[in-house]
């Protein structure tokens, strides 16, 4: 599945996929918040082609794994936000 997330246009969320681009680099929270604005993006632009072609499975599952990304980034966000980190 990581492989239809880099078809999208986005880096693997997790698994072996994501520690083959390299040394692991600290995002900030304007840099987390920045990629989910693009997902969010990209998630919306999918929605419209697919609520034009529902039996389109593809677009449901990259939707699908774009919901999750941002679900992530969200997390970290929110759980930076409580410890205090921003």
């Amino acid at each position: 599945m990581a492989g239809v997330c880099r078809a999208a246009g986005f880096p693997a969320a997790s698994g072996k996929e994501a520690g083959k681009a390299g040394p692991k680099m600290q995002t900030t929270a304007e840099d987390k918040v920045k990629i989910r604005k693009q997902l969010k993006a990209k998630r919306n632009q999918l929605l419209e082609e697919y609520s034009k072609n529902p039996m389109n499975t593809r677009l449901a599952v990259e939707i699908r794994l774009i919901d999750d990304q941002i679900a992530e980034i969200t997390a970290h966000l929110v759980e930076r936000r409580k410890s205090g980190l921003d």
